[in-house]
């Protein structure tokens, strides 16, 4: 039996990297994989090293829901997409048998830049925290010496002096906020608790 020879298989090895690599790095769904589409928005984005160390790529994680369960996926993008952002929408193929398997198709440049917003309230032994990033906010609650108690993370709807925040947990309730200027800061007060963020 002839052995197969060094440089046949090198030569397939360096073409199936390049296919990889054209493809940013994903594999391919088989053409018998069932499919559908469905729109997600990109959580956090961490800068990586190109393999040989010439650039960077976006590595960026995002979520998305189908039949009100979140999945959530993380792919690495070449410059073909651009420069992305925490709060971009995201278009992704899934497979119907696997949800939470994904191949990005292409993005939604709804922000240009990182805008970031901390707001704290004290309470009697603790205080609350609502971060704002990009249509997404993260609420934390902590007790004493900073210990937490609970946190939890969502999109937020921002219209007039009006914010929404809606937690992806569906059993935990929207909490509306108003913002107002104090004193030249902005400051949210919560509608249901007249509790004050600054």
């Amino acid at each position: 039996m002839k052995s197969t020879n060094p440089w046949t298989f090198a030569i397939l090895l360096i073409f199936g990297f390049i296919i990889f690599a054209w493809n940013d790095f994903q594999i391919p769904f088989s053409p018998l994989t069932e499919t559908k589409e469905i729109t997600g928005r990109i959580s956090n984005i961490k800068i990586v090293p190109v393999i040989g160390g010439h650039g960077f790529q976006q590595e960026v994680t995002y979520y998305y829901f189908i039949e009100d369960k979140k999945y959530s996926d993380t792919k690495r993008i070449g410059k073909k997409y651009g420069i992305q952002y925490v709060g971009n929408q995201i278009l992704v193929k899934y497979s119907v048998n696997e949800p939470q398997k994904t191949e990005v198709i292409s993005f939604k440049g709804d922000y240009t830049e990182d805008i970031k917003e901390t707001y704290f309230s004290y309470i009697e032994n603790g205080y609350l925290q609502i971060e704002l990033y990009n249509g997404l906010f993260n609420y934390s609650e902590y007790a004493k010496k900073g210990k937490l108690v609970t946190t939890y993370d969502g999109e937020f709807l921002s219209k007039n002096d009006t914010l929404i925040l809606k937690p992806f947990d569906r059993k935990v309730n929207n909490k509306t906020l108003i913002s107002n200027w104090v004193n030249g800061k902005n400051v949210l007060t919560d509608l249901n608790t007249n509790l004050i963020y600054k």
